[in-house]
């Protein structure tokens, strides 16, 4: 039998504490120096996953053979997309039946609300296009008017409604095609067709103007 020594209460706290200190000292020193290569490594793989977006990009645009875009042109955002994501090499477009399209689209949208239904079409319809649909609209614009009910009077001077308006169709379209554009593309972002639809109501609010029923 080992026969242990008596150690007074203070000397075994002593030893003890001598023992932590001991441990601790000798696990500082087997830590990797903050300049090994593990380390490095390490941030160097960080700084690769944190670089700066737009480089990212126009990694991804020289890739696509595209310089630069204007995210608000509709055709330029809609063939990046496409040509950066390669989703066109990896899928194909299909063979479409008569009524379909032999391309892909790709319009993005934000739902902003179930209930009611809200989804906003960022870059739905390009700058340029936008002008030439307000010119269109500005050569048939007429005063707004309002439906009243069989015992009312119609009041030309009433101060109800005091907007511009017009309806556009496809019917009324010229060479350039906008307004047949415009129907195809709201088609395919609602996937009802243009058929089912009506004529855009264009209207035309200057300051100070007013529809009392939508205030």
């Amino acid at each position: 039998m080992l026969n242990l020594p008596d150690v007074p209460g203070v000397g075994a706290l002593v030893l003890i504490t001598l023992s932590f200190f001991i441990g601790h000292w000798t696990q500082e020193t087997h830590q990797p120096a903050t300049n090994t290569p593990e380390i490095s490594q390490l941030e160097s793989s960080q700084h690769l996953h944190r670089r700066d977006l737009r480089e990212l990009q126009a990694h991804e645009l020289h890739q696509a053979g595209i310089q630069s875009i204007n995210p608000l042109n509709t055709v330029e955002l809609e063939r990046f997309m496409l040509e950066t994501s390669g989703i066109l090499k990896a899928r194909p477009p299909l063979q479409p039946g008569k009524s379909g399209d032999d391309f892909v689209r790709v319009i993005p949208f934000q739902i902003l609300s179930w209930m009611p239904r809200i989804v906003v079409y960022p870059s739905f319809m390009d700058p340029d296009r936008c002008d030439e649909l307000i010119q269109i609209s500005n050569r048939t614009l007429v005063k707004s008017a309002v439906a009243f009910r069989p015992n009312e009077d119609f009041d030309p001077q009433q101060q109800i409604r005091t907007s511009d308006g017009t309806y556009l169709n496809s019917a009324i379209d010229d060479d350039r095609g906008l307004l047949s554009w415009l129907e195809e593309r709201m088609a395919a972002a609602t996937l009802v067709n243009s058929a089912h639809g009506e004529s855009f109501n264009i209207l035309k609010y200057e300051n100070g103007q007013h529809y009392d029923s939508h205030m």
